[in-house]
């Protein structure tokens, strides 16, 4: 008598609880939107913290549900990003973000600090990053980075033992002319697969396929 009881009760309760949620499922859910106003956008990265990132024509966006904010750059602060112009964000494990520029080449940003550094092409010094435009990044998970640029091909970026970058380029064309070699040379996008090898979307050179231990490529037109 006494489990039946108890029995009883807790099919009264199952029948409740059942009783209360059969309307709530049986209302559609409505979508809610809102308009973040940023101008013409073209990347956008949501970080291990939350935050929601906006790369854009007016420099980066940080938005973080409420509330937005700009990094611009700002005329003779070199800890402010080198170019307004972002075509690309990633962020790295320690969850500070690398950023391509369009106009101002690669910029590092350190979240505690809100300080940028750059990384700027430099004529007389081949150290240094050899385009202005990037367009796509791959943040390794050994702190190196692949990088697509507009005009020079890929580039591997690594640091020497005292943190230096160090850039390394690699040629997808065969082309003589010049033009033409900078068109085979615009990476669009990149990939890496899950043996670490890299495909490449370039703009008039077709799909590559690279792999990074032989330097290897091969070309799908």
């Amino acid at each position: 008598m006494k489990k039946d009881f108890f029995l009883s009760g807790k099919i009264k309760i199952l029948v409740l609880v059942i009783s209360i949620a059969i309307p709530l499922f049986g209302q559609p859910l409505e979508p809610e939107f809102e308009n973040i106003p940023i101008a013409l956008s073209f990347c956008f990265l949501q970080d291990s913290s939350g935050f929601l990132w906006v790369g854009s024509q007016a420099g980066l966006a940080r938005y973080d549900g409420y509330n937005l904010k700009y990094y611009t750059n700002i005329p003779f602060d070199s800890t402010s990003i080198s170019c307004n112009w972002v075509p690309v964000i990633k962020e790295d494990k320690d969850g500070n973000l690398w950023i391509g520029t369009w106009g101002g080449g690669l910029n590092y940003f350190n979240q505690r600090t809100e300080k940028f550094t750059r990384f700027l092409q430099e004529t007389n010094n081949s150290n240094t990053i050899n385009c202005k435009n990037i367009i796509s990044i791959i943040v390794n998970d050994d702190g190196t980075l692949w990088i697509g640029t507009q005009e020079r091909g890929l580039l591997n970026m690594s640091f020497d033992s005292n943190g230096e970058a160090i850039f390394k380029s690699y040629d997808f064309s065969s082309a003589e002319d010049i033009k033409q070699k900078e068109r085979d040379n615009f990476v669009w996008s990149l990939l890496k697969d899950r043996v670490d090898k890299l495909w490449i979307g370039t703009m008039e050179n077709g799909l590559i396929y690279f792999d990074p231990d032989s330097e290897n490529f091969e070309h799908y037109k």
